[in-house]
């Protein structure tokens, strides 16, 4: 059997060597044929013939067509099927599948060596309709609307295609993909290990069993609650957890962030630390809370042009480098969307929000998404009690949210005492409003004046009058 004809992105007509990753692919087929599962965490990632080597497509096929038909894929079960095809030679026989198998240290990051090869293969197919409509371009017999359509055609391959192998699945297949979810999750319940990324208060990782993959969890405040506190507050505790924490800032810039960061860490005095006067004892506390932070991955994105598309794409690249596993937003009435003058202002709220829950399903990691209340609240009688109806541009935030929260201090409009007369002036709430996957619920946590250091409900019982 003759190999394919290569493709005008796989020649180098453009004088340099077109996209590609060959050490990747030869990672991602010697994982497929060693781990046994491995071919269900990527079937809906690539796509048929985005492998650079035209015998690395054949082997691909081969792995897919024994999924297909339910049969186990190892390095024999391949070797007959690539007969069966007559691709086995071509591939450099059973010793080429043993040497990739060879290769592979651990399958901890196929996803991501994935995605790079199907941005690799992406590329390629860019260059080559690009190719096609430039020399299109200079054959004037061709009509200019049937060009046009054509550049709109190829636009929407390549739209498609980025969108990866997402076609309809069989509940056969989804059920067993839930089974080896389950398992998984069952392993680490077993080792003691946190289900999702931990969320830093106990009661609220009890609820959620850590923030879950795909998720998009809104938390709504009113300004100067303390939504940028609580958000610190997750990304310590993801990053403790040996999470990468991805922080795009709107509001605040990156050194004001760590300031706070380190104020919490440290548990020093803020004004102290901002004026510069600090006892010995908090710089020997400082010290620490500096070691402490420089081991944590978080990664903050302070630019202020920064619009969800933008997100969308530096999140897509962090997660291919294994440096992002939960995303956090600072704040959506501050993000940009588009630059169309038809969109008013709630309209381009709605987009943005779709967006953050399009980048949660994708990158299949939690996104974290701050928003503002609006000041209907104020104007309610007794303990302003936070609703849905109070987020602002709320409709298409409620809809897209699988989690929203507000975040609820009495002591910010001037309550300090319950209905028994007690002092909750260092009280506040996370009011769960929606939960899509469990029981709506109020989770209570203890501040200091500063708003730089919280304490969950329970955590801290001798502190907390609960």
């Amino acid at each position: 059997m003759n190999q394919p004809k290569r493709s005008l992105a796989q020649n180098s007509d453009f004088g340099k060597l077109p996209p590609q990753s060959v050490e990747i692919e030869e990672l991602i087929l010697g994982a497929l044929m060693l781990e046994k599962t491995a071919i269900e965490r990527i079937e809906n990632i690539l796509i048929d013939g985005c492998f650079y080597k035209d015998f690395h497509n054949f082997i691909f096929k081969a792995i897919i067509e024994l999924s297909h038909e339910r049969k186990s894929i190892d390095i024999l079960t391949v070797s007959q099927q690539l007969k069966k095809n007559g691709n086995l030679d071509i591939v450099g026989g059973s010793f080429y599948l043993a040497q990739l198998s060879n290769k592979v240290a651990s399958t901890a990051h196929l996803e991501d060596h994935c995605y790079i090869v199907l941005e690799k293969y992406i590329r390629r197919k860019i260059i080559e309709l690009q190719n096609e409509i430039s020399n299109n371009s200079f054959d004037e017999s061709i009509d200019l609307e049937d060009l046009i359509s054509k550049l709109n055609g190829n636009i929407d391959i390549i739209n498609e295609l980025s969108n990866g192998n997402k076609d309809s699945q069989h509940i056969r297949d989804i059920a067993r993909k839930c089974m080896v979810s389950l398992d998984d999750r069952t392993t680490k319940t077993n080792k003691g290990e946190s289900i999702g990324v931990p969320t830093g208060f106990t009661k609220l990782d009890q609820a959620t069993n850590g923030w879950q993959p795909g998720d998009l969890i809104v938390y709504a405040a009113r300004p100067g609650v303390g939504k940028t506190a609580v958000m610190l507050h997750h990304a310590k505790a993801a990053a403790n957890g040996k999470k990468h924490v991805c922080i795009y800032s709107l509001e605040m810039t990156a050194m004001s962030l760590t300031d706070r960061m380190i104020i919490s860490v440290a548990d020093i005095d803020s004004n102290n630390y901002k004026s510069g006067k600090l006892s010995d004892l908090e710089y020997s506390r400082l010290d620490k809370a500096i070691s402490e932070i420089e081991k944590m991955n978080i990664y903050i994105d302070d630019n202020v042009s920064v619009n969800m598309k933008y997100i969308r794409s530096h999140a897509r690249k962090m997660k291919k480098l294994g440096k992002c596993d939960i995303i956090m937003i600072d704040y959506l009435q501050l993000v940009n969307m588009d630059n169309s003058y038809n969109s008013n202002r709630e309209e381009k709220v709605a987009q943005a929000s779709r967006m953050a829950k399009v980048i949660a399903k994708e990158l299949n990691i939690p996104v974290i998404l701050l928003a503002q209340l609006n000041r209907d609240i104020e104007k309610r009688g007794g303990d302003k009690r936070p609703l849905l109806s109070d987020l602002r541009e709320s409709g298409a935030i409620e809809q897209d949210a699988d989690m929203v929260i507000f975040i609820h201090r009495p002591n910010y409009y001037g309550i300090n005492q319950d209905g028994e007369g007690n002092d909750i002036s260092d009280i506040g709430k996370l009011i769960i409003a929606k939960f899509r996957n469990g029981t709506p619920q109020d989770i209570k946590f203890k501040h200091n004046k500063s708003l730089t250091r919280l304490i969950g409900e329970g955590e801290e019982t001798s502190d907390l009058p609960f």
